[in-house]
């Protein structure tokens, strides 16, 4: 049976990410101590990104693909060490364009 154009025109959009917590406190202490340095010389931070960037850009990603069409899905997957879990949707939801219960 041949799809119809409404089944071939969904997409599914899977993000992984690495929420490992040592990997983001390594980077959060070497944010910290370049952004001492450049307050120093009145610079401002450039980097590297925290968690909490990091979560944000995604959010506004995911959004920014499910309003593209409505039967977009997306699925995000967290990754930390040895652990792997599905972060959005959660159990039972079905991945469209309801990312506000992510934020």
């Amino acid at each position: 049976m041949a799809p119809t154009s409404q089944q071939s025109d969904r997409s599914l959009l899977t993000l992984i990410l690495d929420v490992s917590p040592a990997t983001w406190g390594e980077r959060d202490l070497k944010r910290t101590a370049q952004d001492r340095a450049r307050l120093a010389a009145n610079k401002r931070s450039v980097g590297p990104a925290r968690i909490d960037d990091l979560l944000t850009s995604t959010v506004a990603f995911c959004l920014s693909f499910a309003a593209l069409k409505r039967d977009n899905v997306v699925v995000v997957i967290g990754v930390a060490d040895d652990e792997v879990a599905i972060l959005y949707p959660r159990k039972g939801g079905s991945g469209r364009s309801s990312m506000g219960s992510v934020v």
